[in-house]
């Protein structure tokens, strides 16, 4: 079995590793943490490098209707709708992993920090700077 490299207190409330339609997950929370396996040209080294089974993952949020999203970074960081998501990935399979304790204010300081990269362009060689 593959070790997954969450910090420390990330713990498994539930997890969904079959194909998903967005209506079968169980109910979503901001701030979920949710993972799959893109189909980008980097995910073989995303696989190899991290040890993981999963080479995407986002943030799960929720649009001004109240319809879930996934934060995520690819050629732009962006919200994408939920089905459109598992959709993107290989198989349907997606993980979802909630934070134990985590608080609604503290989930929505999680997503109001990703929501401030929006726009910004996806670095493939993961380098830092103000502009990815």
């Amino acid at each position: 079995m593959a070790r997954l490299g969450f910090p420390t207190g990330l713990l498994c409330a539930f997890c969904l590793c079959l194909p998903a339609l967005a209506e079968d997950l169980p109910d979503l929370k901001r701030g979920d943490v949710i993972f799959q396996n893109s189909r980008s040209a980097q995910s073989l080294a995303i696989l190899m490098a991290t040890d993981s089974p999963y080479t995407h993952v986002g943030i799960v949020d929720f649009d001004d209707s109240g319809n879930p999203v996934v934060l995520e970074a690819v050629k732009t960081t962006r919200a994408t709708p939920l089905a459109d998501w598992i959709d993107q990935g290989m198989g349907g399979d997606v993980a979802v992993y909630r934070m134990e304790g985590l608080g609604e204010d503290q989930a929505l300081a999680v997503t109001d920090a990703a929501r401030s990269h929006f726009g910004k362009g996806y670095d493939p060689y993961f380098y830092q700077s103000e502009d990815t």
